[in-house]
């Protein structure tokens, strides 16, 4: 039986996912999240965003401090889902998993990472799963 949190969680993904205008998806997709833009991303938001490290390195704080564990995942234990659209290759969505940073544990969190990049997805896919592998994450292209 499908559990109504889990059904709430697609509704808000796919309403996500319908209001994005296919032709800008199109466009976007086409000229800016290739390849070669997933290969040089890293370098390009470091230099080109100030203070990104620092905001990625805040974020488990943040969220930490928001988020109240007021869904059940399948397994019936509260957690926080959190969704990170736009989420490139994954960095905020690691970056809230940190150990390090005080980051959410296997079984506090289930998160939605969306982009409309399929290229940036795949690598975002690879990444987390080698380094979260037992967390509760879903990668969706859009």
């Amino acid at each position: 039986m499908p559990n109504s949190t889990n059904t709430h969680a697609n509704s808000v993904t796919n309403t996500i996912a319908s209001s994005v205008n296919s032709d800008l998806q199109e466009t976007l997709h086409d000229t800016l999240h290739d390849e070669q833009v997933v290969a040089c991303f890293p370098d390009m938001i470091r230099r080109s965003v100030p203070g990104y490290g620092q905001v990625l390195s805040m974020l488990p704080i943040i969220a930490r401090r928001h988020c109240q564990y007021r869904q059940l995942n399948e397994q019936g234990q509260k957690v926080s889902r959190i969704y990170d659209l736009g989420c490139s290759l994954g960095g905020a969505t690691m970056a809230l998993l940190n150990e390090q940073a005080n980051g959410f544990a296997e079984n506090e969190v289930q998160i939605k990472a969306i982009d409309i990049s399929p290229a940036m997805t795949e690598k975002a896919t690879h990444l987390i799963a080698e380094h979260y592998p037992k967390h509760d994450i879903e990668v969706i292209t859009i």
